[in-house]
């Protein structure tokens, strides 16, 4: 009667261990589907991300290759606006300076919510357009391979940190300068940098403090207890933050005409507390303070 008594013990022991097996196998690809599934979701909204973006691209690809201009509004290029409107994953594409085109995300996903994802306008080896998704807040590893540059000739004239477009040079020849709209809209851009460089010195003391307790340069607002960088977004810029060298950059968002996707940004010199200015934007539209060391 023991020897029975045992083997039903045992028997139930393998039972429950059996059972308790099964439901953590269970568990783990519960979980794994849930991520294949989240993944796969990410992907799909991705995808059509990039188509709605092709179906604006097609109409300004001929209107280009036809004029041999790059058009700075949907009204330039005679473009019917309803192909910019929101859906249930973008909140919009917006129309910027030089045919640039960018995306904000509205969907539920932590991965994609609230990041943009900019194509940038280029001509490929056979002379027609296409539109690169190497610019904006999504992250490099998400970003689309189907809008990535793959043409040879066009890839080798990217630099290589990808620029956005250069912005027109305020016309000289004015009569009256005064009513020029690129030349007041280059004194606005050096007031707005002028106020936001001095009214963020907090950042810079922030990395300084870092630099000095660390021996390293912090690489991202985290690090240094600033909020992300949309979270400081204001009515000029759409991000300002910390890129992986150290630098603050300062991301202009539509706040001003055709200054939108455009970076300044404050670089490290190497001596603590001392920065340099450095941004593609031109001359005319770079504070006077940049000709000296900012502090």
């Amino acid at each position: 009667m023991a020897t029975i008594g045992l083997k039903r013990f045992r028997l139930i022991l393998f039972i429950l261990f059996a059972l308790g097996l099964i439901a953590l196998l269970g568990a783990g690809y519960w979980l794994k589907g849930r991520y294949w599934l989240d993944d796969w979701r990410v992907a799909q909204q991705l995808s059509h991300a990039v188509d709605r973006v092709e179906a604006v691209q097609a109409p300004l690809s001929e209107f280009i290759q036809r004029t041999g201009f790059r058009p700075n509004s949907p009204l330039d290029a005679r473009l019917d606006e309803g192909l910019l409107q929101g859906d249930a994953v973008i909140d919009d594409i917006r129309f910027g300076q030089s045919a640039l085109l960018t995306v904000t995300f509205r969907s539920a996903s932590r991965q994609l919510q609230g990041h943009t994802l900019i194509f940038i306008p280029e001509e490929t080896s056979s002379g027609k357009w296409r539109w690169r998704c190497d610019e904006g807040s999504l992250p490099a590893e998400l970003r689309p391979a189907r809008c990535r540059s793959n043409d040879a000739v066009a890839r080798q004239s990217m630099p290589v940190s990808p620029q956005m477009p250069s912005i027109p040079t305020p016309v000289r020849e004015a009569v009256d300068k005064q009513f020029d709209p690129l030349t007041q809209r280059a004194a606005t851009v050096r007031s707005v940098l002028e106020d936001k460089i001095e009214s963020s010195k907090d950042i810079r003391l922030k990395v300084n403090q870092f630099l000095l307790e660390t021996g390293q340069l912090p690489i991202s607002n985290r690090q240094i207890n600033l909020p992300e960088a949309h979270k400081l977004a204001d009515r000029h810029f759409r991000r300002i933050g910390l890129d992986n060298s150290g630098a603050i950059v300062y991301e202009f968002g539509d706040g001003i005409a055709g200054m939108e996707g455009h970076r300044f940004m404050l670089v490290p010199t190497g001596f603590p507390g001392v920065w340099r200015c450095q941004t593609a934007l031109p001359e005319d539209h770079v504070p006077s303070l940049c000709s000296k060391q900012v502090l």
